[in-house]
């Protein structure tokens, strides 16, 4: 009667504690959608320690590993997660993500190649462009291009890849091609530090050196701690910004 009795009390626990970790798991979501790493890894580690078995919270927890370069962490937890999530095909695209920030090009391309022809894949464009960034990363210039250009068919407003496409005409000398895609990114996304050191290069090469002293100030003096802003010290101190 006894071993009965705590059996039925420990049901409604087992729930509640379930439930609270979905709901720290989702705090901590929230907070590294604002940028504050410190509290959403307090909240995800508590929704872990709630429920070791939440395979969202090990997704969310590897996410940001990932984000402050923790990659053993963040490799253990993606490795979790699927153990947990089998079948989750943005989970398995994002360790795709970690494997191409990481170096592992080839085996991150196996992963997004899988979640592309996934018939649960229901956001083709971010998959391209992520296919794009990995091919990107590991200097296929050829492969990247191809992926962003489906990625703009199927959305031609996505500034992570509108960016890109300014980098690597960049990177391919078509200037004006560059400053086009740039231009575009300009008019669906902010300024921030990897947009302004791609608009003073490109600007440097067409020669227009007003707009490169507008981004360059801009630059230092918003973001002087960026690894942008670091950089362009370099390319300064070497007379060049390219």
């Amino acid at each position: 009667m006894v071993l009965v009795g705590c059996a039925a009390e420990s049901e409604p626990e087992k729930v509640d504690m379930a439930k609270a970790s979905d709901f720290n798991a989702q705090l901590g979501v929230a907070y590294m959608q604002q940028g504050n790493n410190e509290w959403a890894l307090n909240k995800l580690e508590k929704s872990i320690a709630q429920n070791p078995d939440n395979g969202r919270a090990h997704h969310y927890i590897a996410e940001l590993y990932r984000r402050v370069d923790d990659y053993a962490k963040a490799e253990e937890h993606f490795q979790r997660a699927m153990e947990l999530l089998p079948n989750d095909m943005p989970l398995r695209e994002n360790y795709g993500v970690f494997l191409c920030t990481r170096g592992d090009s080839a085996q991150g391309l196996r992963y997004l190649y899988e979640s592309l022809e996934s018939p649960f894949n229901t956001a083709p464009a971010g998959t391209h462009e992520n296919l794009g960034q990995c091919a990107l990363e590991s200097n296929d210039l050829v492969t990247a291009e191809k992926q962003l250009r489906t990625a703009l068919q199927l959305d031609p407003k996505r500034p992570r890849t509108l960016l890109s496409m300014a980098q690597i005409a960049y990177r391919n000398q078509q200037y004006l091609r560059a400053r086009s895609f740039f231009q575009r990114y300009l008019e669906v996304a902010p300024q921030v530090p990897e947009s302004l050191l791609t608009g003073i290069r490109i600007e440097e090469a067409l020669g227009n050196l007003d707009t490169v002293a507008s981004y360059s100030l801009l630059l230092s003096r918003k973001y002087p701690d960026s690894d942008e802003a670091q950089e362009l010290e370099r390319m300064q101190s070497r007379g060049t910004n390219r």
